[in-house]
């Protein structure tokens, strides 16, 4: 559990970077194959219930209720589990075989989201960007969960290989079954014993490359 070398003004370039990035006229990023209660998807000024197989494209926010939650599949083979009350975002996704030129960054401004990354996260790690308001997750290929708590402070577990997460203060790198919580964006993550855990979805969804799902 060490911080990372990583410089301090990482979080301040890839927020910048993605202000700058502009959101439309990318392909389809993926499609949802999971949605249960209040889902909406929100394009430019329309707003959309939810449903099995919608598409999801680079600039489309998805919103879950109180009780919504939903499953993307990106077309590199990612998995992105949404929870209850969450805002997320497809900021920048391209997915062109070319490491040089792919990129996934997705923006959480609220809620909780379960990730399993997919080819692009594997041929180019440093192009896969979980960007939160006080926070950069990055990954090395990976699962992992985030969530905010009630406080409004940002939780971030660990499940395979190694992330790390980024403030304005450094990075620090999160191992299988460690995690960190971010209290401000000026201050470094801490390690603590406290998992981000969120409720598991009914019906069961997969979250692994190569899971099913099944009629039931």
């Amino acid at each position: 559990m060490q911080q990372s070398n990583f410089p301090s003004s990482r979080l301040a370039v890839w927020m910048a970077m993605v202000a700058a990035w502009p959101v439309q006229g990318f392909a389809a990023a993926g499609a949802v194959q999971f949605a249960t209660g209040e889902v909406q998807l929100r394009r430019g000024s329309e707003v959309s219930a939810v449903v099995q197989g919608v598409a999801v494209e680079s600039g489309d926010v998805i919103l879950t209720g109180a009780a919504g939650r939903a499953q993307i599949r990106f077309s590199d083979g990612g998995l992105v589990a949404l929870y209850p009350d969450s805002q997320f975002t497809v900021t920048r996704y391209a997915d062109t075989g070319n490491p040089a030129e792919e990129t996934f960054a997705v923006n959480l401004l609220r809620g909780g989201m379960r990730a399993v990354t997919g080819l692009i996260g594997k041929r180019n790690p440093q192009n896969y960007k979980v960007i939160t308001p006080t926070a950069v997750v990055g990954i090395r290929g990976s699962a992992f969960l985030i969530a905010f708590n009630a406080q409004g402070e940002l939780l971030v577990s660990g499940e395979q290989d190694e992330i790390e997460v980024c403030t304005q203060a450094g990075c620090v790198g999160i191992k299988a079954g460690e995690s960190v919580r971010v209290v401000a964006t000026d201050q470094l993550p801490l390690y603590t014993h406290t998992r981000a855990v969120l409720p598991l979805p009914l019906p069961p969804v997969p979250f692994m490359v190569g899971e099913q799902l099944t009629a039931g």
